[in-house]
């Protein structure tokens, strides 16, 4: 079980395909992980994925086996910020340097990069590969990124082991 914390909304859309609740924090089950909507305060589980576009968004302090902080790399400060928590970190954007990144984007479909080989949770070692992806109304590129971090954490039970097109609502 992953424990994801999300400030933004969009996110859970994309996680679990699922209307927004009108809620401001609240805890969600999902089959292979939790999501906790939350200006996240002090974190303690198993397996926990961090998605924070801004510093605020980072945990006070974290305590688990394994922890990760899914990042929008274009903010300094946040990757600063997660720097000086020691949490370690998987950057989303549209840089080479970044690990997750989109080797194309148009108004109806993108393509995902893991540009790096990661270890899930699990202890699965998820090699780089491209996804494509489709959708009706664009998502933010960073929530679309993030989501796909997520599921790539899961390693043996990440869905896009048997997708060559990922749908997105």
């Amino acid at each position: 079980m992953i424990t994801v914390t999300l400030c933004r909304r969009n996110l859970f859309r994309l996680l679990c395909n699922a209307p927004v609740m009108p809620v401001r924090t609240s805890f969600y089950a999902l089959p292979e992980f939790s999501l906790l909507f939350a200006s996240a305060g002090h974190i303690q589980c198993e397996n926990a994925a961090f998605i924070a576009a801004q510093p605020e968004e980072l945990p006070l302090s974290f305590q688990g086996r394994r922890c990760v902080a899914i990042l929008d790399s274009s903010n300094s400060a946040l990757r600063a910020a997660a720097a000086q928590l020691r949490m370690p970190s998987l950057t989303c954007g549209l840089s080479g340097a970044d690990t997750f990144t989109m080797s194309s984007w148009q108004r109806d479909r993108a393509v995902i990069s893991l540009l790096r080989p990661l270890t899930a949770f699990d202890g699965t070692v998820v090699e780089p590969f491209e996804l494509p992806a489709a959708f009706e109304i664009p998502p933010d590129p960073f929530d679309l990124l993030a989501c796909a971090a997520v599921y790539v954490m899961l390693g043996e039970s990440c869905p896009f082991h048997q997708l060559d097109l990922w749908n997105l609502p």
